[in-house]
């Protein structure tokens, strides 16, 4: 298969496993790595677009509904960028994640909603956590993508690819910088980090987050409850979840499309 038309035929949305196209992607690197970032860029200009244009929220949705319609090759070249370890790609993606049509199922559909996410964002990393924080914080992104991107942190700093001291001090800038309204999804993943690392001296703006109420689904002593777990459990900090690096590309392509293929 050409670059053409493998390119053709990741950019469609059924039902049918492009197996064939994503083994002939594997060998055809040097094509098609760049293709797909195009592709990225001609999105994230008409995003920008939209956005100038748009005088009203319903012009704005209904500018990117209209956009969606069309699949994107990019929910199999987020994969491929993983596997290839394609720094290139780090900051493309981080910038579609701040877009609220990014988990649409024509552009990157379910991988966004789970630590997938994460996993194929730790394998891109280029090695500048400043795209990375930017999209954490930004408010006008979806909070559940950005909850499960505080996830690309811990396996970052797992790796070595990123300082856990540069973590610590982003985890006290975010929280002036993090919605401070009741119940934010968002906070979440911002107490998931300080429990994972055992970051004790951040503890005081942790209670002060719960007395404030931002932090979804969890009381302070539930907070406690899982940071005495995470002690005693060191290999294992978070219960239940081992938040586990990049799988090798056919589990993490067979777990995305399974997820895609969901009703």
């Amino acid at each position: 298969m050409t670059p053409e038309q493998i390119f053709k035929a990741l950019s469609r949305n059924d039902d049918e496993f492009p197996e064939a196209a994503l083994h002939a992607a594997l060998q055809q690197r040097d094509a098609l790595a760049p293709m797909f970032e195009a592709e990225a860029e001609r999105l994230m200009k008409q995003f920008d677009e939209i956005m100038e244009k748009s005088k009203t929220e319903k012009q704005y949705a209904a500018a990117g509904e209209k956009l969606m319609r069309t699949p994107s090759p990019l929910f199999y070249g987020f994969l491929l960028a993983a596997e290839w370890k394609r720094k290139e790609a780090y900051r493309y993606y981080a910038y579609l994640l701040a877009w609220s049509w990014a988990g649409t199922p024509n552009l990157l559909s379910e991988i966004v909603y789970s630590d997938q996410a994460a996993r194929l964002m730790a394998e891109i990393y280029d090695g500048d956590p400043t795209p990375l924080f930017n999209l954490l914080v930004d408010q006008y992104a979806d909070q559940s993508y950005r909850f499960w991107q505080f996830r690309t942190l811990i396996l970052l700093v797992k790796k070595g690819g990123l300082d856990l001291a540069t973590v610590k001090d982003f985890l006290i800038r975010a929280f002036d910088l993090l919605e401070q309204e009741p119940e934010q999804h968002v906070w979440r993943g911002w107490e998931e980090v300080i429990i994972y690392f055992g970051l004790e001296e951040l503890i005081p703006l942790v209670e002060r987050a719960h007395k404030a109420e931002w932090i979804l689904e969890g009381t302070i002593e539930e907070f406690r409850e899982k940071w005495a777990y995470a002690r005693a459990h060191p290999e294992a900090p978070i219960e239940g979840d081992l938040i586990a690096p990049y799988q090798g590309f056919d589990k993490e392509v067979a777990e995305a499309f399974a997820n895609r293929a969901r009703p």
